[in-house]
């Protein structure tokens, strides 16, 4: 199964006109399922964003990722997924400087599913983000766990 995106982006900055931009957005998605209890899919996006500094009046992001999922038994599954992130930042005011910011996240994370009963789940799951840039102060991880508990009424 596939799926294609194209979008077209048009912004107008009321007071800076200089911030007004357009811009193609798109994204492709591939899912493949080859068995009852496995299932994966391939992701990418172009995708823009308003980001206003001196030196930049919008960022795209490219994104690459994927997920797997296995449904181990009747009641549990396990679902990876990986993703990496590339980020510039665009469209600099007159007489400005580009911004030189360049940045790259990649994220990962495991999750864990136990349904109880048909109205009770148990989800436990782990997500560990790191990024990256070409200037000093930007880089960061960070890991979240959660464990949640689902009823339907």
């Amino acid at each position: 199964q596939a799926s294609l995106v194209l979008t077209r982006l048009s912004r107008s900055h009321p007071v800076v006109p200089a911030r007004d931009y357009s811009a193609g957005e798109a994204s492709l998605a591939l899912r493949w399922v080859p068995t009852g209890k496995l299932q994966g899919s391939l992701n990418w996006a172009s995708q823009v964003a308003s980001y206003q500094t001196d030196g930049a009046s919008y960022s795209r992001t490219q994104t690459l990722g994927g997920t797997l999922a296995w449904q181990m038994t009747a009641r549990t599954s396990l679902q990876g997924a990986l993703s990496e992130s590339r980020r510039r930042y665009l469209g600099a005011l007159e007489g400005q400087t580009p911004d030189p910011l360049r940045d790259r996240t990649r994220q990962a994370s495991l999750e864990l599913r136990w349904a109880a009963t048909r109205n009770l789940s148990l989800d436990s799951s782990v997500q560990e983000v790191r990024r990256s840039a070409n200037l000093p102060g930007y880089a960061y991880r960070s890991r979240q766990w959660q464990l949640g508990l689902n009823a339907a009424f």
